[in-house]
């Protein structure tokens, strides 16, 4: 069998540790079975023996290839022949991150920041059960009553005015930030005394429960773009079960109250947007995601044009009591999508039933499909690849704390600092802990990963005080891994049953 050999030579050569799982992935879908090329991006429909072949290829089985009988020697040549004219199978093993050097980094802080997030205050006026901040959450902080000072807020200000780009966009954060409304409102009027040309925006994301008609109109007579958004989690006993305050009591009557009044100062002013953010939280029911579309599509307060983005529920955010039995109901357990994805499947129902656009499921599922949509795509597998799914740091957002410490970003806990208001962004520091010491430790493992060029691991998952923690990270490319397979099943259903809604979705 000339043809077996050929292709068992091919991929020795490629992989010779016998890591060959790296190359690819199959899966399937309702009606087909699919390969993806981890070195070109390309999916191919395939037929069962090749499929099987491809199988043994994604589960680093070579020797199951070597074992094949006649029977398999018209679908190895076919899988040859792409290999030949479709540059599969064949992606190197000499991958590099594509990274940016100091300088780089350097020339970013100095003139590139985008985005700072400031801290206004560890306080807030609500203890959700999810929260991050909860005692029982080992990488972030509890609450405390750690609040910035005026001083410490006016040189973040003039520290990112003068390292920015033409716009930077200034983010409020806490804890509640409108705790500090009296030192937000200071900070928004010093930026705007100080901005010279730049074009200033402000956003913040809050509870609603603190927000009075005065703020709102305020907020909305800034000559600024302002951007706010309130948590809202769907009807009243939904979101009451998991937005408490401090006694116990449900928000949802004050956080919507707040929202309705933002609303109303809003109101058809094309740069002043209020938005909801919903956490899905357990139980995972059909009942209850239907409840939630529901409520969402016929609220006839809620603009037509309001975004509604979700998220689900962080596992480690959550009570100690609260197990896979009480967050997955009627579904398969067995089935892994449950896990990573538990309202995959009547998301999936609503989008083929056309509530595009509507739908809570829509909603839910968009990312998912976005980023397999607009997955990298090439002809010819490059030696570099990204650094997973880490933004630049530095650049795109700055978040500093109470007491003036400049971290990567506010969604990571526990992680080295990179400067402070004192001594500004220290690139030595940056570039060690974020460039550096992640491509050390990830680097040997991320080249020998099939997901290594749509991977969606950032910062945020894999970080301690001392900087990378690989046992946390390999436990999230674990999930990551079957997290891109899972996209790439339900963007495949899609196509297959209705590939116009595709652009409708990502639009």
């Amino acid at each position: 069998m000339l043809n077996k050999t050929e292709l068992v030579d091919l991929l020795i050569k490629v992989y010779p540790d016998n890591n060959i799982g790296a190359l690819g992935q199959v899966f399937t879908t309702t009606n087909n079975e699919y390969f993806y090329d981890s070195g070109t991006g390309k999916v191919f429909n395939c037929g069962s023996k090749e499929f099987e072949i491809l199988s043994y290829i994604s589960n680093d089985d070579i020797i199951s290839i070597k074992n094949l009988d006649s029977s398999y020697e018209l679908s190895i040549g076919n899988i040859l022949n792409l290999i030949s004219s479709e540059n599969i199978l064949i992606t190197s093993v000499q991958n590099k991150f594509f990274i940016p050097t100091k300088d780089e980094l350097n020339n970013s802080a100095i003139h590139g920041i985008e985005q700072v997030v400031l801290e206004l205050t560890e306080q807030c006026n609500l203890r959700c059960k999810y929260c991050i901040y909860h005692e029982e959450n080992p990488q972030f902080r509890g609450f405390s009553t750690k609040n910035m000072s005026e001083e410490t807020g006016m040189k973040a200000i003039d520290y990112m005015l003068e390292h920015s780009n033409n716009d930077l966009i200034i983010g409020f954060y806490g804890g509640e930030p409108l705790l500090r409304y009296t030192l937000m409102k200071k900070l928004i009027e010093y930026s705007i005394s100080k901005k010279n040309t730049k074009k200033l925006s402000f956003s913040f994301t809050t509870n609603g429960v603190l927000i009075t008609e005065e703020m709102a109109e305020y907020l909305a007579s800034l000559d600024a773009t302002v951007l706010i958004t309130c948590s809202i989690d769907g009807p009243e006993h939904i979101h009451d079960e998991w937005r408490i305050d401090g006694g116990k009591a449900g928000s949802f009557s004050r956080s919507i109250r707040g929202l309705k009044y933002l609303i109303n100062a809003f109101d058809k002013k094309t740069d002043k947007i209020a938005q909801i953010y919903s956490v899905l939280c357990p139980p995972y029911t059909k009942e209850k995601y239907i409840e939630i579309s529901d409520y969402f599509n016929n609220a006839s307060w809620i603009p037509e044009d309001i975004q509604i983005s979700y998220t689900y529920v962080k596992d480690y955010s959550l009570d100690n009591h609260v197990t896979m039995t009480n967050k997955v109901q009627n579904l398969n357990i067995d089935d892994p999508m449950a896990v990573t994805n538990p309202i995959k499947k009547y998301a999936m129902e609503e989008i083929m039933n056309n509530n595009i656009g509507i739908g809570y499921g829509e909603k839910i599922e968009k990312a998912n499909i976005f980023t397999i949509h607009n997955r990298l795509l090439i002809h010819t597998p490059s030696d570099m690849m990204p650094m997973n799914g880490c933004c630049v740091p530095g650049k795109r957002r700055v978040f500093i704390s109470t007491d003036g410490d400049f971290k990567v970003c506010e969604k990571i806990g526990d992680s080295p600092s990179i400067g402070n208001i004192s001594k500004g962004i220290e690139i030595d520091k940056l570039y060690k802990y974020y460039i550096a010491d992640y491509k050390e430790k990830s680097l040997q493992k991320c080249k020998n990963c099939w997901i290594k060029n749509i991977c969606p691991v950032c910062y945020a998952s894999c970080y301690s005080e001392f900087g990378i923690d690989m046992e946390k990270k390999d436990k999230v490319c674990h999930a990551a891994r079957l997290d891109v397979k899972n996209r790439l099943v339900q963007y495949h259903e899609i196509l297959e049953q209705a590939p116009d809604k595709i652009s409708k979705i990502i639009a």
